[in-house]
Order: C-alpha cells, then structure tokens, then sequence
C-alpha cells in the first residue's frame, strides 16, 4: 500500500500505514531490518549484560529520562548479584603466592571507578536507599 506514518519500531527507517501491512512485509523487512543504534537501545544492551553501573552512567547522560529503563535498572539493582568491572581497567589474573586477584590492564586515574558490585552499591540510610558510584 502506499507510505505510512508509523515507523518499524526496531530500525525506525521503514514507514507502514498499519500493524496489519507491517505484519505482512515482516518476512521480506527483517532480511534488512537492523536495530536502531540509539542511547535506549545501548542502555537496554548494558542492562541486559549486566554492566549496571555503565547503564547507570549513560541513563543519567539521557536528555529526556526514560521511566522504563530507570526502573529495570532500579530491579537488578535490588538483586545485588552483578558486578563489573568498569571501562576494562581491572583483568582477573594469576598472582604468585596468592591465587587470582584483580591488576590494573590500563593507566589508573586517581579517583577513577574501578569495579562496581551491586552487592555494595547501596545500604539503607535512615530508612532510604542510597546509592554509590
């Protein structure tokens, strides 16, 4: 049919003018269909991976706040079983006499984040949550 208004709401390229036409090209569109590279889609991406603490980084980047992410991120938080090891500054390694520990993999800044674990990421402070970055 002809050009729609309502775009495919993984790429955000193709126009249909109904879920029904959308729906019919489907089979044919999604040999194209690529997601969207937007500041969303890499903060889901992150949530996903469990790298919350740069999800937590990019969501306060937002111009416009984003409720559902917020609140995603906000659940696994809650779990406090995720931690990361942030921008790839620390590597697990063998050390001699010891076992395996953490070591620098690039040059540290002085007050730069090094590793986050939800496990420590809050604690109740007069019956509110706090976090810490």
């Amino acid at each position: 049919t002809g050009h729609g208004t309502k775009l495919c709401s993984r790429c955000g390229q193709k126009a249909y003018c109904s879920p029904e036409c959308q729906r019919k090209d489907w089979k044919v569109h999604k040999l194209t269909c690529k997601k969207a590279e937007t500041p969303e889609n890499r903060i889901g991406d992150l949530l996903r991976q469990g790298r919350l603490f740069s999800a937590q980084c990019e969501l306060e980047q937002l111009q416009k706040p984003n409720p559902r992410l917020a609140a995603e991120l906000e659940e696994k938080m809650k779990f406090g079983t995720l931690s990361e090891v942030v921008d790839d500054v620390l590597q697990l390694q063998p050390i001699e006499g010891f076992g395996l520990g953490y070591v620098a993999a690039k040059e540290l800044l002085p007050g730069q984040p090094l590793l986050f674990d939800t496990a420590f990421s809050s604690a109740p402070m007069d019956g509110d949550k706090e976090f810490y970055c």
